[in-house]
């Protein structure tokens, strides 16, 4: 999950990064 994280953090786009951080939490 940290992997799957980390690589989605690394894409620039703040949906996707928002839906990683709502996973998280």
């Amino acid at each position: 999950m940290n992997s799957n994280a980390q690589e989605f953090i690394t894409i620039p786009s703040p949906s996707l990064l928002y839906r990683t951080i709502g996973g998280i939490l």
